[in-house]
């Protein structure tokens, strides 16, 4: 494609489609049904935001998207931008079989060739349903520390890793034909509070936000201008002392963005409409707010009101100079830029009814994601001997049932109860004498089952898989004898079960013993319902 068509094709443009083609919205329907096709008709809008409301299966979202294409080429001469949120873990409006897992989960690897894998499959899964623009992945830095409203979102707490593994997550999408959306800019490193919820100020110095949270973005710059930005809502005093928060200050979005940084794609908002406290004013006043800020499309989700109302007050601040006309053209060029880089191809819709999407690939990818994080507790587990004792205290019977079906392993397994008290616990464990203890951890509640096993005897032999965020265990338990895995992997009592009898097995064969024999009892059955109960003390 080359820029004079894109040129061609502005300046054939009205000025209410120019002004369209800023706005990107969310609908309550999960059919283009004639309200929706007037709403559409109305305010030219030409880039959609899907969520699990209109979604009831993945045959009738595709059937959806296929007629918002169709139907918004008769008002525009532009395909639309259809998004969706789809980062994985508990962030997927998209159902698929296995889930796809965590940023997090992924950055444990530090394998970018895996990021590769699953931002490629993604891609694919994503663009046969419609969809060309995934609003992922986060680039927002976690903390292991303390409790943060990122988590399990991010890829790393360490810039240089979650830099590769989201830029080549991001390459995957590309070149499946979907568009990846970097988020939140520049950095929602350390917050607890969500900012959804209220307006917050980002604790972070401009030391800590150069060297730490925008790495991560340089590093995707290089992708090139095929690519998307959203902004944050949070206010960024080391950056903008005037405490505008970064969806509307020209410091970070423009001068900061822009000209400094050298960013050549599509700046996005986060959702215009969110309900913190600067939803106060009116929102075509932040919307305007932000275009002249330097945002080139606006994410409105819902009222339909409130988007016809932001088309006609964006089109009058057009007409009076308050927004430039060479300024919008600007916007404009870059969306006509990315939307011909990503509508090369659509797809047909699915025939017959699909609820869920099964992906061979996904399974292959997810898979290797899970032993590689598996794999690298593997070295703590050496000097046990595992041919001859292996005990699981887990509150999830799936876990237990998982585990199961590796039938190798000499294992004991114990369905922990809600009730299940810490001391009592600690006692069991302790009058079992298993050679290896193992104790799946889903979160908080979970993780308090801990708090009583501290026998220096018992804690060596005692390991953690843990699904949750590491900051669960902050202080709670020692990282060297925890199995981190960050997602709930259906299959990953299994996959543990089958790196512990292959470790078993080097054990034996390296003291001249042979292969590790089935065990006495397999894990599938349980040896007692629930540790003995006793009073804590």
């Amino acid at each position: 494609m080359k820029v004079n068509e894109v040129d061609v094709a502005l300046q054939k443009m009205s000025l209410d489609e120019k002004v369209g083609q800023l706005l990107m919205i969310g609908f309550p329907q999960s059919r283009l049904d004639i309200r929706l096709q007037r709403h559409i008709q109305k305010i030219h809008a030409s880039a959609f935001i899907l969520f699990k409301r209109n979604i009831e299966s993945l045959s009738q979202v595709s059937d959806l998207n296929s007629k918002l294409r169709k139907f918004t080429r008769h008002i525009s001469p532009e395909a639309p931008l259809i998004a969706i949120d789809q980062e994985g873990g508990a962030v997927a409006r998209i159902a698929t079989v296995p889930s796809a897992p965590t940023a997090f989960s992924v950055g444990l690897t530090k394998n970018p060739a895996l990021a590769y894998e699953l931002g490629a499959e993604m891609g694919k899964i994503l663009k046969t349903y419609g969809f060309n623009m995934n609003l992922a992945p986060v680039l927002d830095l976690t903390d292991l520390k303390k409790a943060n409203f990122i988590g399990l979102r991010s890829f790393s707490s360490e810039a240089e890793t979650a830099a590769m593994m989201s830029t080549q997550y991001s390459r995957g999408l590309i070149e499946s034909g979907v568009l990846p959306t970097a988020k939140h800019f520049p950095g929602m490193t350390s917050i607890s509070q969500d900012p959804h919820l209220e307006l917050i100020a980002s604790p972070r110095s401009a030391d800590e936000l150069r060297k730490e949270d925008l790495i991560t973005y340089l590093k995707y710059f290089e992708l090139g201008p095929l690519t998307a930005i959203m902004m944050s809502h949070l206010i960024y005093p080391a950056l903008d002392s005037t405490k505008t928060p970064a969806i509307y200050s020209r410091k970070i979005s423009r001068d900061l963005l822009r000209t400094e940084l050298g960013y050549s794609g599509l700046v996005i908002t986060d959702d215009i409409q969110m309900r913190t406290p600067d939803s106060s004013t009116k929102t075509w006043t932040n919307a305007i707010d932000s275009l002249k800020a330097g945002a080139d499309i606006l994410i409105l989700s819902w009222s339909f009101r409130d988007q016809e109302k932001t088309f006609f007050e964006i089109k009058r601040s057009v007409e009076l100079g308050i927004l430039p006309i060479q300024e919008l053209d600007e916007k404009v060029r870059r969306i006509l830029v990315v939307k011909r880089g990503f509508s090369k191809s659509e797809p047909q819709p699915i025939k017959g009814e699909v609820t869920v999407h099964y992906s061979k690939k996904l399974e292959e990818v997810t898979n290797k994601i899970l032993s590689t994080n598996i794999q690298a507790i593997m070295p703590e587990l050496k000097n046990l001997r595992l041919s001859s004792g292996v005990c699981v205290y887990s509150t999830s019977s799936h876990f237990s049932n998982s585990f199961g079906f590796e039938k190798k392993l000499s294992a004991k397994t114990y369905q922990l109860k809600p009730e299940t008290k810490p001391a009592s616990l600690a006692l069991h464990m302790k009058k079992n004498r298993c050679n290896l203890n193992l104790i799946p951890i889903y979160g908080r509640l979970s993780s308090r089952l801990l708090s009583e096993i501290k026998d220096a005897s018992l804690t060596q032999k005692t390991f953690v898989i843990n699904f949750s965020h590491p900051m669960i265990l902050s202080g709670v338990w020692p990282d060297k004898q925890t199995i981190q895995v960050g997602h709930a992997y259906s299959n990953s009592g299994l996959a543990l079960a089958r790196a512990l009898v292959k470790l078993g097995e080097q054990q034996q064969i390296a003291r001249g013993e042979g292969q590790l024999s089935p065990g006495r009892i397999p894990a599938g059955q349980t040896s007692s319902a629930s540790p003995p109960r006793t009073q804590s003390p």
